[in-house]
């Protein structure tokens, strides 16, 4: 084992743009524990992704190819031949693990060298390769299921929030929620890695609304800062 391999995470944050980080300029929105982090690290502000769009975004950002040579749009699944970060480096010392959203083709199965796998986000069953079990279902949703929460919908049905995988209205809290949850199995799987290096893929969901985010509410919208763009017209 190589005692001197560093530990990498990588954090995604779903919809999240960097003035959206009082750290990093935001006059009002509270980002306590993002703030620590940037105060530890170097921060670099001028990086731009390749991709505004989900799933290219991913695609450049772990093969370091454009998006174009990889996933050019949302319909488009990671080709199984096109080696992801993982597998661009000799990283069999390593742990490796991929808890959130995937996004990026047959989300519910491991794939590109991760070897520990947890999905939360439901809404790209249509885009499981063929020969694929499309009725299979995430691990957050066994994981609800284990906590009392059954979804009656089937899997081709639901999206990513969770609040729609029910026939009948449910009141699924916070500390259940999809991130909760892959959080949850982050801090186990770094503690089981013990001395054995590890790199782990953490992409955040942010299901939203309301009962996943007990803090929404400390806000008020019509006083939240804006980016000056918003009420521009484009055309």
């Amino acid at each position: 084992m190589n005692t001197s391999a560093k530990n990498l995470i990588v954090f995604m944050a779903e919809g999240m743009p960097a003035n959206a980080i009082a750290a990093l300029g935001h006059p009002q929105i509270k980002t306590p524990h993002i703030d620590r982090l940037v105060g530890q690290s170097a921060v670099f502000r001028n990086a731009y992704c390749t991709q505004p769009v989900c799933t290219p975004s991913r695609a450049g950002l772990f093969t370091g190819r454009y998006p174009h040579e990889t996933c050019p749009d949302n319909e488009h699944n990671l080709p199984p031949d096109m080696p992801c970060l993982p597998e661009l480096a000799d990283f069999s010392d390593y742990q490796t693990a991929m808890m959130g959203k995937w996004d990026l083709g047959d989300e519910v199965f491991a794939q590109h060298g991760f070897k520990t796998w947890r999905s939360i986000d439901e809404s790209r069953t249509c885009h499981y390769s063929a020969g694929r079990d499309r009725s299979q279902g995430t691990h957050y949703a066994e994981f609800l299921r284990e906590n009392g929460f059954v979804p009656d919908k089937p899997p081709l049905e639901r999206g990513n929030n969770p609040l729609g995988w029910f026939n009948h209205p449910v009141d699924i809290p916070e500390k259940l929620s999809p991130d909760a949850y892959a959080a949850r199995e982050a801090e186990k799987f770094i503690r089981d890695s013990g001395d054995q290096p590890f790199m782990l893929w953490m992409p955040f969901l942010r299901c939203k609304p309301g009962p996943f985010d007990a803090v929404d509410e400390i806000y008020r919208p019509e006083d939240v800062v804006l980016p000056e763009s918003v009420e521009h017209d484009n055309d």
